[in-house]
């Protein structure tokens, strides 16, 4: 089990305001990742930029194998469909034209839908973290396996947890 744990709390950009709660929501899950349930934990707080975070993500999916399960949790800032890292530039909060260096919900879901982890838990807590529910966050993840419903047999309990999952866990809605 392998988890990234992201706590952004300096802005560098002036744009926004830097954040003191993520650093102390990010520390204490990767204390209980780590030490109530055997997760190798990657912790990253203070100042992340876009370029580390995509990194990060990417050395996530690719370190594991088909059977593990994955977690990710980012603490931040958000804009609708976007995490802000500490070197976003918004020349305009309401044009996305004009953002630079954030990261794109579909990007997250594609980098965590490499590896075809057998469970993917992603922990957003962001404004408008409810847009990653949108099918934009849904096409980056595709499909997780056969689409045909199968009638319960022996043991129901066993033949749910032998599917995939990709679960998405979002601290605010849309807007």
């Amino acid at each position: 089990c392998r988890a990234l744990v992201v706590g952004v709390t300096d802005y560098s950009s002036g744009s926004l305001a830097s954040l003191e709660g993520p650093h102390f929501d990010a520390s204490e899950v990767a204390s209980v990742l780590a030490s109530r349930y055997g997760f190798d934990v990657t912790l990253k707080v203070g100042l992340i930029t876009c370029a580390t975070l995509r990194t990060e993500l990417e050395n996530l999916a690719t370190s594991g194998t088909r059977d593990d399960a994955l977690f990710f949790f980012y603490a931040g800032h958000g804009l609708p469909g976007h995490l802000v890292p500490s070197d976003a530039a918004l020349g305009s909060p309401t044009d996305r034209s004009t953002w630079k260096n954030v990261m794109p919900f579909d990007e997250l879901a594609k980098k965590l839908r490499v590896p075809d982890a057998h469970h993917t838990l992603v922990a957003l807590d962001c404004c408008f973290s409810g847009t990653a529910l949108g099918e934009a966050f849904k096409g980056g993840v595709g499909t997780l396996g056969p689409p045909a419903l199968k009638i319960a047999e022996k043991d129901n309990l066993a033949r749910v947890f032998n599917r995939r999952s990709f679960q998405v866990i979002t601290a605010g809605a849309g807007d």
